[in-house]
């Protein structure tokens, strides 16, 4: 009799053991796909650079590799061109619409002023954006560094 309770104890441990093993495999990270676009705010701090432009025929060609947009945790932001910081200012995010505010560091009357969609997927940041001061459209895709 007691190899008989030893077995059914053997056979019940490896249920518990099988059923263990299925409950851990169903993770909730399963069911987020890290290519799908986010805009989480706290994804944008860091250093990008300008991998791939839309030109005005819709396609896609090198971006200006020399240059970097930088992103600070305290909403400051910076523009390296040639490893120069040519200007500065802050951005804002809401939801999916990042808004950036800057002047050149030479001469703090020139202005830049982006406003456009933006989102993240697989490492690099797509922005579809107007200059607010000329109206001019830019489509953009960064690569984190």
């Amino acid at each position: 009799m007691e190899k008989k309770n030893f077995l059914m104890y053997l056979k019940g441990g490896l249920m518990i053991l099988m059923l263990s093993l299925m409950l851990a495999s169903c993770d909730e990270k399963d069911d987020v796909d890290e290519y799908e676009p986010n805009t989480n705010p706290k994804n944008i701090i860091g250093k990008w650079q300008k991998s791939q432009m839309e030109y005005e025929d819709n396609t896609w060609g090198p971006g200006d590799l020399d240059e970097f947009w930088i992103f600070k945790s305290d909403g400051g932001y910076e523009n390296e061109d040639s490893g120069e910081i040519t200007a500065i200012g802050t951005y804002k995010i809401n939801d999916d619409i990042l808004t950036i505010t800057s002047h050149s560091v030479d001469d703090p009357k020139e202005v830049e002023n982006f406003s456009g969609e933006f989102y993240f997927s697989n490492g690099h940041m797509y922005y579809d954006f107007y200059n607010l001061e000329t109206g001019e459209e830019s489509r953009i895709l960064f690569k984190k560094m």
